[in-house]
């Protein structure tokens, strides 16, 4: 079993559930990573960060070093979001700049730009079906959108605050969402309407995932905890501690078991009738902002972004392979370089220079 794991460190890491050894790295962003998606076979990753881009990169074999497929640049300001569409042939991304994209995943081409909100688009869900999108934004709001057309087909409010997370169950009838306000709604997609309230954590809610058979609902928050709801009542049935920070994205990876990244730095595996945390996963050196589990699961992925690829073969746990994308200044040397300001070398040293 693998999942994919990014972090504040500004790389991705795909990583083996059994073993918790990192098996590669993926270095080829220079901002924190926000959010990861596998496309439907497990073969492309994309993975978006703090500036405007979107990269996708090809995990199909994972003996040889992962490589960048192409980036996707359209949106002006941070992307905080990213999703597949349920065929594969899409990607929906939401960002700062108030905005969703639909995007070609094969081709790379922005098919269509969704406004209406206010403020950030900090998360963006797909029904099943692949028919419905949602949108949960800073501006307090959720909206639906028809993903064929790009159409807006409702605006649901009720959030006094923003709303950092909206998760769509398995059979796309209802939606989850949570944010600043700690409280959790789930709505009826088809009539639009809230038909439960609950208050979940003592802080802000940043992560929803419905269990696969549809019986329940995990959120992580604020409060360094994470809990099992039945959704039907709001009654929490498991609460699952051991991080000592934020937890900022879960995901369910099956019935049982559940994964959990944090502000802690590490990823965290959980048998959930007992509340156990089988496992941690360490090696990032900042907050870990997101994991998804690959279809196969036999991995994970965990995401930083420190500009490089790391391959560790799982059979040969010391081997390691290293992959640098280039960078326009790679190995300058401007350690001597006078008349450069503060900003402009930090740029240069971003961009691959060495004072060194």
């Amino acid at each position: 079993k693998r999942i994919v794991s990014g972090g504040d460190d500004h790389a991705t890491c795909i990583w083996q559930l059994r073993s918790g050894h990192c098996t590669k790295t993926l270095k080829g962003h220079s901002n924190c990573v926000y959010s990861l998606a596998l496309s439907p076979d497990g073969n492309t990753l994309a993975s978006t960060h703090e500036s405007e881009v979107i990269n996708l990169w090809d995990v199909q074999n994972l003996s040889k070093p992962p490589h960048l497929i192409q980036t996707l640049r359209g949106h002006h300001n941070r992307i905080l979001s990213v999703v597949f569409s349920p065929d594969g042939q899409h990607l929906i991304t939401g960002s700062g700049d108030r905005t969703l994209k639909i995007w070609q995943s094969k081709t790379g081409r922005c098919l269509q730009t969704l406004g209406g909100h206010q403020s950030w688009v900090w998360s963006v869900a797909i029904s099943p079906d692949g028919q419905t999108l949602a949108s949960g934004s800073y501006d307090h709001q959720i909206k639906l959108w028809d993903h064929a057309s790009g159409d807006c087909i409702g605006t649901l409010l009720g959030h006094p605050s923003a709303v950092l997370k909206v998760k769509f169950s398995p059979d796309g009838q209802i939606l989850a969402s949570g944010g600043y306000d700690k409280i959790i709604k789930l709505w009826d997609v088809q009539t639009q309407t809230c038909f439960q309230t609950w208050k979940s954590h003592e802080n802000r809610v940043w992560s929803l995932d419905f269990s696969p058979d549809g019986q329940y609902l995990a959120t992580g928050g604020d409060d360094n905890r994470i809990k099992i709801w039945d959704w039907r009542t709001g009654e929490c049935l498991q609460k699952l501690e051991g991080h000592s920070s934020q937890v900022l994205t879960i995901c369910f990876v099956d019935n049982d078991f559940l994964l959990s990244c944090s502000g802690d730095n590490t990823i965290k595996h959980w048998e959930i009738s007992t509340g156990t945390c089988l496992q941690t996963f360490t090696g990032h050196e900042n907050w870990v902002l997101s994991i998804q589990p690959h279809p196969d699961r036999e991995r994970l992925f965990s995401g930083s972004n420190d500009e490089m690829i790391k391959v560790w073969n799982l059979t040969q746990p010391d081997y390691q392979q290293n992959v640098r994308m280039a960078r326009p200044y790679d190995q300058l040397k401007i350690k001597n370089i006078r008349g450069v300001s503060d900003a402009q070398r930090a740029t240069l040293l971003a961009l691959g220079a060495r004072e060194k």
